[in-house]
């Protein structure tokens, strides 16, 4: 029988649509079918409902509404927890709740006023500023107002001399107004519960970019030009391979030597366990002793000369040294000697003579005018100062020249490498040799002068005085003789100076020291000395990575760069040796090693070698870093900021940073949290 056939009975005129029951009123009623599914329903919820209440009931809550695992660093740390202790180490436990789970974070407890970020610093406040966590790039405004400020000049000057788009560069930094800089939360870039191989540090592009106003596509089409980078960076030793090239290995340009950069900057796995290597990247250089020394070594002995002195007692005029006690003859006569940066800096503290040491210029002391009456006092103020200097550190040793320091403001620097090596007895010993009582001296030269106009005789018989001889009243018993000669009676004089007796006693030859000391013969390999012609103490470096001279040249460091001191002080010969190569010591904290060139903390790019040199093309280094033709030093002379290579280009990244190859991702290059 057809479909359309087949004839339908007439419904009942008791069902009638949707309704629970069927029947006559006067009989049995029975459910229908929409009933008994009604039912059902109705009972399968109630027991869904009573097993969901026995499931939060009985397990735990850590357990039931766990969102996914834990990444492999952060399970790894937690290993040991269980349960509620897992959640908890980074989840606020009176947040674990049931009940905490239907209410807004802001009525929980435990989320009461309290960020996740806030639980994210509690384990790494040591790698993020807490103050900054939440700013972007963790800069403060004022620093990124100040990248901003640079960026848009920079994208004027690129953009009035036509060489790129400079809209690019002035909105790199630009965000929108929409995002709150300074309310950044960590899980807006590092999302967890993503499973073992979940990365937290993963970053994609469009996270990066949600932020900067400028929307950048491919690596190789929109990323702007980087000009100079990375040759402007400079570094923490000051370097020229021009004048190296040119002027001191002309065998590399006459083709008798080739040239290998693999000479001063070896692999790691050449020279294994260097401190600079550390990080696994090549050596910005080589040891001084292994490739500089052979050329410097002896320049620099040069160099170092005296040495750098801590005090010296300056000159001043005969009517001012009659006025100070036992004034050394050797440096009275005329307004005269250098006041060395160390021992000005010594003298600072002294505040009878700090309005003094400003109106010398340069610390000479002959560039002041001997007829002008300020001139007299300024040198008194100096020369009181000095033995005052020197009386307190012969007194005190080096406790004296702590305290000075530290009302100069450089108590928080080491003096230990300074100190240790400074023996008080030397500042007793040259206050005792140069300050000598003149009394004393003077009675001495009287007697000595005395002894030269007396003679000694044996007198005849005629000679001896009677007992009636009016001589014999007399309160002395020198005669005059004819020869206007003193004489002396023979008795009272020494059996060991009469004339007649045979000395048998050598004569005691006195031992013929100069004063002026040799300092490259008599302290060649360095140390404190004194030099008794100049009246002064002074230091003689024993060579490169000297300790002492390392200290001094850290303290002054410390000061202001305003400050003519610190100037001064990093001019002197035997310093200047040192920061001529050692730019980064001039600052603190002091750089004295070449680290490896892979982008501080501070900086936003990061590079690596590394990964690089594992490609056999990218071995030479001359595949990226083209030398430039004939630009060289003409002047022979040192320049720091000379650049002998070609600025790398965007394309010489782009042809291997792809999307499908080494990778073009923002955070490839670039770091998100900036040290500052």
């Amino acid at each position: 029988m057809r479909e359309n056939e087949f004839t339908i009975p007439d419904p009942p005129d008791n069902d009638r649509p949707n309704d629970q029951w069927l029947g006559e009123s006067d009989q049995q009623p029975s459910l229908t079918w929409f009933g008994r599914r009604r039912r059902w329903y109705w009972g399968g919820g109630v027991g869904a409902l009573v097993l969901s209440v026995c499931s939060i009931w009985f397990i735990p809550s850590a357990v039931l509404f766990k969102p996914g695992e834990l990444s492999s660093p952060h399970a790894q740390i937690l290993a040991g927890s269980v349960g509620s202790e897992r959640c908890a180490a980074c989840h606020d436990s009176e947040s674990l709740n049931v009940t905490a789970w239907f209410s807004s974070a802001s009525e929980t407890p435990g989320h009461k006023g309290v960020k996740q970020s806030d639980r994210c610093l509690n384990c790494h406040h040591r790698t993020i500023n807490t103050n900054l966590a939440r700013a972007a790039h963790n800069l403060p405004k004022s620093v990124r107002d100040e990248l901003t400020e640079s960026f848009r000049l920079a994208a004027a000057d690129k953009f009035r001399s036509g060489e790129g788009p400079g809209f690019q560069l002035s909105q790199l930094v630009s965000t929108g107004t929409s995002i709150d800089q300074d309310d950044i939360e960590c899980s807006v870039c590092h999302r967890e519960h993503h499973g073992a191989d979940g990365h937290l540090l993963a970053v994609t592009d469009n996270q990066c970019q949600t932020c900067h106003a400028v929307q950048f596509g491919q690596f190789d089409r929109s990323h702007p030009q980087w000009g100079q980078w990375p040759y402007g960076r400079g570094g923490s030793i000051a370097f020229s391979h021009a004048s190296h090239q040119n002027k001191h290995f002309p065998g590399w340009q006459n083709g008798s030597l080739r040239f290998d950069c693999n000479r001063c900057h070896p692999d790691r796995k050449v020279v294994a366990g260097l401190q600079t290597n550390r990080r696994g990247e090549l050596l910005r250089t080589v040891a001084f002793e292994t490739g500089c020394a052979a050329c410097h070594e002896s320049s620099m002995q040069t160099t170092i000369g005296p040495g750098i002195e801590l005090l010296a007692v300056p000159s001043i005029t005969t009517e001012t040294a009659a006025r100070q006690k036992n004034w050394p003859e050797s440096a009275t006569g005329f307004i005269d000697g250098r006041i060395s940066p160390l021992m000005e800096l010594l003298l600072r503290s002294d505040k009878q003579a700090a309005e003094s040491l400003h109106q010398i210029p340069d610390g000479e002391l002959s560039s002041l005018n001997p007829e002008n009456i300020k001139s007299e006092a300024i040198s008194k103020s100096v020369a009181e100062a000095t033995v005052r200097l020197i009386d307190e550190i012969s007194q005190q040793g080096h406790l004296a020249i702590k305290n000075r320091l530290a009302t100069a403001g450089t108590i928080n620097h080491p003096l230990g490498s300074v100190l240790r090596t400074l023996p008080p007895q030397l500042i007793i010993d040259a206050r005792r040799e140069w300050f000598k009582p003149k009394a004393a001296s003077a009675d001495i030269k009287e007697a000595l002068r005395l002894q030269s106009q007396v003679r000694q005789v044996v007198a005849d018989d005629d000679d001896l005085l009677s007992e009636d001889s009016s001589l014999l009243n007399s309160d002395s018993l020198l005669l005059e003789s004819s020869d206007d000669e003193l004489l002396i009676d023979p008795l009272a004089s020494s059996p060991s100076d009469d004339p007649l007796i045979e000395h048998t006693e050598p004569e005691l030859t006195p031992l013929n020291v100069s004063p002026e000391f040799d300092a490259g013969t008599m302290a060649g390999e360095g140390g404190w000395y004194r030099d008794d012609l100049r009246l002064a103490i002074r230091y003689r470096a024993s060579g490169h990575t000297d300790p002492v001279l390392k200290g001094l040249i850290e303290m002054f460091s410390g000061l202001s760069d305003a400050d003519p001191l610190k100037e001064r002080f990093m001019n002197v010969p035997a310093v200047k040796a040192c920061v001529d190569c050692h730019s980064g010591a001039t600052r603190l904290p002091a750089s004295w090693e070449a680290i490896p060139s892979v982008g501080g903390k501070r900086d936003f790019t990061k590079f690596s070698h590394r990964p690089h040199l594992n490609v056999s093309q990218l071995g030479q280094c001359t595949y990226c870093h083209k030398v430039s033709e004939g630009h060289g030093d003409v002047e022979g002379e040192h320049d720091p900021s000379l650049v002998d290579f070609e600025p790398l280009e965007r394309q010489t990244c782009a042809a291997c940073h792809t999307k499908n190859a080494a990778s073009d991702s923002c955070t490839t290059c670039h770091r998100y949290h900036i040290e500052h």
